[in-house]
């Protein structure tokens, strides 16, 4: 099988574009090469739901052990024996018990995020993140004076262990493995403290298995850690996700709002239509041949479950959220053996998120004075946002001003600072075009701006307006949602 030229440079798994958006390339590689190699690099990508779905439940021909040591992904990359060993272990602490009973937990801190939450916010920073890295640190008994620093140190542990696989620098592999070892640090405190007074959480259940001689001190601290990190990464991005989905789809919003019990199979369709994990690796253990091409033994298999959950030949419109869509069979939380053992608990998270934000929310709307910016960078294998600025209108507060409204006292209040007259104001009144406005009048602006309509205005979006009709666009926003 001769695979079609892929359009401009080829497909670069290190592409920024490609990693914040795959879709395009996915479809791509479906339509024209479902096996397709890297240049320079012995690697082959797979994209068809069918081949992976295949790969993912033939543990025998297809290996997790990619013949590399990474520490941290421990269980993720190992094979029976020792895989069904720690996923028995794993298996034991997140029962249906240990998982259930934290929903009016995870309710509490959800609604204390928004109590907390300004009207404009970074979403992903406000809500989807202390979400889930708090419930999995209380699960493994991380101190929540730790959480920040915890989050950023999982982030570099994460890099760490892609950076092993891959060709990264040496620099930017010392950098990241200064997280991990802090990372590992704030993980040996937590199982010394467990081993001293157990309590009914997971990591006293996996402290217990070290005691019993079911697992090492190793296994156990990089199986703490990497529950951590995937306990909170991959769930953060999936809620961060449906909340851009949100403020981009109005209409799915009040469908929502309106018929709370599709929130679970919205969270569903997330995972299909936007699973955070993008890559998973394999390797061969015998010769096979995998859509038209014989490979040999030890051939590096790189699944693309994001594109394999958008397949045509799986669903029909596979590229369209269908809160109607029966999407058994998709692999957002992987499949067989490897199957996530916390996909549960990231449904559960995920429905309560989206539960409370509905609920006390009347809309949710992009920030007009700042851009999302997704994840990318070298190895990024998940796909989700860094910074996602949102504007969130309470439920029950005040609607958003037409602006027609709202320009003829931000006119009166530009001209009285500037000592001009309000017929010299318009909305494309600037300093750059008004000798008055220079940086100290905008000052005086903005603080008699806030007096007025008693709000506290986005810092850097009010530094930033550009003219009158930005002020009025700013104002408008701000004064929505506030009770």
């Amino acid at each position: 099988m001769k695979a079609a030229p892929y359009p401009s440079q080829g497909f670069d798994l290190n592409n920024v574009a490609i990693q914040a958006d795959p879709y395009r390339a996915y479809g791509w590689l479906r339509e024209h090469a479902p096996l397709f190699k890297l240049d320079g690099v012995p690697m082959w990508l797979v994209s068809r739901h069918a081949d992976i779905e295949a790969i993912l439940r033939d543990h025998t021909t297809y290996a997790s052990d990619l013949g590399m040591h990474v520490p941290l992904m421990s269980i993720v990359m190992l094979d029976a024996p020792d895989h069904t060993r720690l996923r028995q272990t794993v298996n034991r602490a997140f029962t249906p018990r240990a998982v259930q009973h934290l929903a009016p937990r995870i309710t509490d801190i959800a609604h204390a995020l928004l109590n907390a939450a300004p009207s404009a916010m970074d979403f992903v920073q406000a809500y989807a993140n202390p979400l889930s890295v708090t419930v999995i640190c209380e699960m493994l008994g991380v101190s929540l004076e730790q959480r920040d620093d915890m989050n950023r140190h999982a982030r570099d542990a994460l890099l760490a262990s892609f950076a092993a696989t891959g060709p990264g620098s040496p620099e930017l592999l010392a950098e990241a493995r200064i997280g991990l070892a802090k990372l590992m640090a704030i993980m040996d405190d937590a199982i010394e403290r467990h081993l001293a007074e157990p309590e009914d959480n997971i990591i006293s259940s996996l402290v217990a298995d070290e005691a019993n001689g079911v697992l090492t001190r190793e296994e156990l601290r990089n199986l703490c850690a990497l529950l951590l990190i995937g306990g909170h990464e991959t769930t953060a991005n999936l809620i961060a996700s449906g909340a851009y989905i949100l403020a981009e789809t109005p209409s799915l919003w009040r469908q929502l709002k309106a018929e709370p019990a599709l929130i679970a199979k919205f969270v569903e369709e997330l995972a299909r239509m936007r699973p955070p994990l993008q890559r998973i690796a394999r390797r061969t253990t015998r010769a096979v041949s995998l859509a038209g091409v014989d490979l040999p033994a030890n051939s590096m298999l790189m699944l693309f479950p994001g594109s394999a959950n958008r397949d045509p030949a799986r669903w029909d419109d596979a590229d369209r959220l269908d809160l109607r869509r029966d999407g058994r069979g998709h692999l957002g939380f992987g499949s067989g053996i490897h199957t996530c053992p916390g996909a549960p608990l990231a449904r559960m998270e995920a429905r309560i998120a989206f539960e409370v934000l509905l609920d006390r929310s009347d809309s949710l709307r992009f920030d007009p004075a700042a851009r999302p910016i997704p994840i990318a960078g070298y190895a990024a294998g998940n796909l989700g946002w860094n910074l996602l600025p949102l504007i969130r209108t309470k439920a029950g507060a005040k609607p958003m001003p037409p602006p027609q409204d709202v320009f003829e006292p931000v006119r009166a209040i530009v001209a009285a600072s500037l000592g001009l007259e309000p017929g010299q104001i318009e909305t494309a009144t600037c300093s750059a075009n008004t000798p008055e406005w220079d940086s100290l009048a905008h000052l005086m602006i903005l603080d008699a701006l806030e007096k007025s309509f008693a709000v506290k205005l986005p810092r850097r979006a009010a530094y930033t307006a550009k003219n009158v009709g930005d002020l009025v666009a700013l104002v408008a926003d701000t004064t929505a949602g506030v009770a």
